[in-house]
């Protein structure tokens, strides 16, 4: 239990400089781009389900927004390291 082990790929990225600030800057991006488009999507899902649009918008763009912030986060990352 005395033996310490670094953890693995540790040592091949240990000389970039990786921060969290693209998935912070992708995850701001896209809920302004959220923000802009939600009328949008509520009135298109609106001719969908009557009585339903503003509320299944919200949900959707709650779910889809963080998703796609930590994709482009990480892609942006990948590219930096390579």
């Amino acid at each position: 239990m005395s033996e310490v082990r670094e953890l693995p790929n540790r040592g091949e990225n240990s000389t970039n400089n990786l921060s969290p600030n693209s998935d912070r800057v992708s995850l701001m991006t896209l809920i302004l781009v959220g923000l802009v488009s939600f009328p949008f999507l509520s009135e298109e899902i609106e001719n969908i389900f009557p009585n339903y649009g503003d509320l299944l918008a919200l949900f959707i763009l709650i779910l889809i927004i963080p998703i796609v912030a930590t994709k482009v986060g990480k892609m942006i990352t990948r590219f930096r390291v390579n």
